[in-house]
């Protein structure tokens, strides 16, 4: 016996009902506006007619076109899935299925298994993003999707889903801060690949989460040690990670012997420098500066005329050589007279 019209709504509606995750007539009354006793109706092809407005709220529930449970009714047609999709309906339409996928029942399951407020997931299934993007991460991850799956939906495009072999490869359960994770290291080997054959731009414009999440892995951190690591763990990090490195260029530095005796360009070797940098200088530029004073100070007390061979002398010396054998008449007392264009000069010269 052929079905009727009313009966072929009936029968797509409730399999298309299912698959977009409304596991109750209630659900899918409240997606579009109507009392559950109208989506019972529809379902037991109690009437032939609905209010034109009622279908196509259905109609974008369920993610066909436009005027396709109308055509249903009137003519026996098939529903057409929507051509263009995107929007609030379509996030609503695809989270729903995600969750009738993961077997998750209800708007309360996916906050507990996200984590965030029952109104968060409210907010989604509603189409709308929230407003603290870890709780869309956080929920995003509970489906386990990549981060930023429904602004990827909003235009239309699929959500990417985590390999079913993430968790045993990381070896705990998938959190944010793991998938997350995950997502950063893939940024960042994208990034040196192509870094690898000199194009360094992607690795330029790395989002700075995803920098200081390779940063947390490559300095020991499990990926399971930390879940969206905020702005002061970020600081944090940094300070170690920091201070590791010129831990590391310290040591590496001292224990070559050209540490302390082959000079730099400034004339002073590196020893010297950072001798002079933990007695206070602010920075390796200062320190050279200071060092110059120091030996022209020296060079007005030990050199007696031109009694010096000026190119036994370091740079900063000879200037002060120079200084002081041009004034045969020179005065002790009136050494104060050239300090600061000694001082002007020993900043001139190209350290």
């Amino acid at each position: 016996m052929q079905m009727s019209n009313a009966e072929q709504l009936a029968a797509y509606v409730r399999d298309a009902r299912t698959k977009c995750g409304f596991h109750t007539q209630k659900a899918l009354a409240a997606a579009i506006g109507v009392t559950p006793k109208t989506i019972q109706n529809i379902e037991n092809a109690s009437r032939t007619a609905y209010a034109s407005a009622t279908l196509a709220a259905l109609d974008d529930a369920l993610g066909w076109e436009t005027g396709s449970s109308e055509g249903i009714l009137s003519k026996g047609d098939k529903p057409k899935e929507a051509t263009s999709p995107g929007g609030p309906k379509h996030v609503t339409r695809v989270v729903r299925q995600r969750m009738l996928e993961l077997g998750i029942s209800d708007a309360a399951k996916l906050a507990e298994a996200a984590g965030v407020p029952e109104s968060v997931v409210d907010q989604i299934l509603s189409g709308l993003l929230p407003k603290n993007v870890s709780d869309q991460h956080a929920v995003e991850l509970a489906l386990q999707w990549e981060p930023d799956a429904f602004p990827r939906l909003l235009l239309g495009y699929e959500p990417r889903k985590f390999p079913g072999d993430i968790a045993s490869e990381a070896g705990c359960p998938i959190t944010a801060g793991v998938a997350e994770t995950v997502a950063a290291a893939r940024k960042v080997a994208q990034a040196m690949s192509a870094a690898s054959s000199f194009s360094f731009e992607p690795i330029q414009s790395l989002d700075v989460r995803s920098k200081m999440f390779a940063i947390a892995w490559l300095l020991g951190s499990q990926v399971n040690d930390f879940d969206l690591l905020n702005g002061r763990q970020y600081q944090s990090i940094l300070r170690t990670l920091e201070t590791s490195f010129k831990n590391e260029v310290d040591r590496m530095q001292m224990e070559d012997p050209r540490y302390a005796t082959e000079p730099t360009p400034s004339g002073f070797t590196r020893a010297e420098i950072d001798s002079e940098l933990s007695r206070g200088a602010a920075d390796a530029g200062d320190a050279i500066r200071r060092l110059g004073r120091r030996l022209a100070n020296q060079a007005f007390d030990l050199i007696p005329g031109d009694a010096v061979e000026e190119e036994s002398l370091p740079d900063f010396t000879k200037l002060a050589a120079r200084r002081v054998t041009n004034r045969p008449q020179y005065d002790q007392t009136h050494a104060h007279d050239t300090v600061g264009e000694e001082n002007q000069d020993i900043e001139n010269l190209e350290v």
